[in-house]
């Protein structure tokens, strides 16, 4: 167990996964103390006043040269702006100087000797970990493949990359994909950043594929490799664990494993599994938790505080340049700005004609809602109305200030 002088680990947080992220710095520097950390913060620059953290060195998103980062802000959740943020970051450590540079999620925790990933991120120009290692056994095998098919065979929360320039043509080409592509479509074929990483073999040269079962394990994996604890710490069969991955991991459901998996809680889960869990609770408790968890992401309201549906994110990524232009900034509220097109009645023909174009969009996504209200600007408004305040703004998570045309417009 070591440093790498020659390498750096880098992260991508927002404010309420900062807890997250002290966590993988302490478990990573409790095992290569020597490897700096590079944590790509996803907030606007004003909100890191105060930020002070020994174990990481934070960049904020300026810093990465984000293309249109007014727009990828506005159009992408938080999730899908960390995901914007991995290749930047894994090529700002390389421009600082590194040889090489490991990029892991948030929800990583150390729990073993990284020594041969390292070794192996810097003999290769990219470095990746399937999900799974080989065919499956359980009963439930082909649900359980037909998932990955649908997420990708490579893990976005692992990527290595060395100074080479296949390295920087991969992120010149991932970071281009992920600015248009970066979405949960499954229908689609897009999981976010890992279905364009299938094409790694294919379509780059000097491509390691790391095969050790302590790398990355996680609920997608873990009925085939297992997890115990003895003496040597860790392990899955005869080698080290190296990394946890607790993707999908809510503290405040500590007895569920992940969001993701179905039915995998404490009592289905290992005594190890279950004693790591608690052990991950303690740590994030242990590095803020209670003070970080509840923070709000600084890109998830208008300037005037009323928060960003997802609707409103969707119409403006669809938005042609011509309409979009003379809005301006789409975080801007007042006369002229997008938040107030939102609210302006549609006046084009079809279903929904004469709502706001924000419920007008949700109104013609749902075969529902146009059986329900046939007329919902005319015969059926009292009715939509009372839809909207009961219902609607809760399905869609809409703040009651965007409301119909000319009520409550935020300023």
């Amino acid at each position: 167990m070591s440093g790498a002088g020659d390498l750096a680990c880098c992260v991508a947080i927002t404010a309420n996964y900062l807890a997250f992220g002290r966590v993988l710095a302490q478990s990573l520097h409790a095992v290569h103390p020597g490897v700096p950390i590079f944590a790509a913060v996803v907030e606007r620059s004003g909100s890191l006043a105060g930020w002070h953290e020994p174990d990481m060195h934070l960049v904020p998103l300026e810093a990465l040269g984000v293309e249109d980062l007014t727009h990828q802000a506005f159009i992408g959740s938080a999730h899908e702006l960390t995901v914007v943020a991995k290749p930047l970051i894994l090529r700002h450590v390389l421009a600082q100087g590194f040889h090489a540079a490991v990029f892991l999620d948030s929800d990583v925790l150390v729990t073993g000797d990284l020594s041969p990933l390292l070794a192996t991120t810097r003999a290769h120009a990219i470095t990746v970990s399937p999900h799974l290692l080989g065919p499956l056994g359980s009963a439930d095998r082909a649900a359980r493949e037909l998932a990955i098919v649908r997420a990708g065979t490579f893990n976005g929360g692992f990527v290595g990359v060395s100074a080479r320039p296949e390295a920087h043509r991969f992120l010149d080409w991932w970071q281009a994909r992920l600015r248009t592509h970066n979405r949960l479509e499954p229908w689609a074929g897009l999981h976010h950043d890992q279905r364009w990483l299938d094409f790694l073999p294919s379509f780059f040269d000097d491509v390691g594929i790391v095969r050790d079962p302590g790398v990355n394990l996680a609920y997608w994996n873990l009925p085939e490799r297992g997890l115990h604890r003895d003496s040597r710490g860790w392990r899955v069969g005869d080698g080290p664990c190296r990394f946890f991955h607790f993707s999908g991991f809510d503290p405040s459901e500590p007895s569920r494993l992940s969001r993701h998996a179905r039915g995998l809680v404490l009592g289905d889960a290992t005594p190890a599994v279950e004693a790591l869990m608690q052990d991950y609770v303690e740590r994030l408790r242990a590095a803020g938790l209670g003070d970080t968890r509840d923070r709000p992401y600084s890109f998830g309201a208008f300037d005037g505080g009323v928060p960003i549906p997802a609707v409103a994110r969707d119409l403006w990524r669809t938005l042609a340049p011509d309409v979009a232009a003379p809005l301006g900034n789409p975080f801007a509220t007042g006369s002229g700005t997008f938040v107030a097109w939102l609210q302006e009645a549609d006046p084009e023909p079809g279903p929904g004609r004469g709502l706001s174009r924000l419920w007008r969009a949700i109104y013609r996504q749902r075969g529902d809602l146009q059986q329900a209200f046939a007329d919902p600007a005319g015969a059926d408004r009292d009715r939509w109305r009372d839809w909207v305040r009961n219902f609607g703004i809760h399905e869609h998570r809409v703040d009651a200030r965007l409301a119909e045309p000319g009520e409550a417009c935020p300023a």
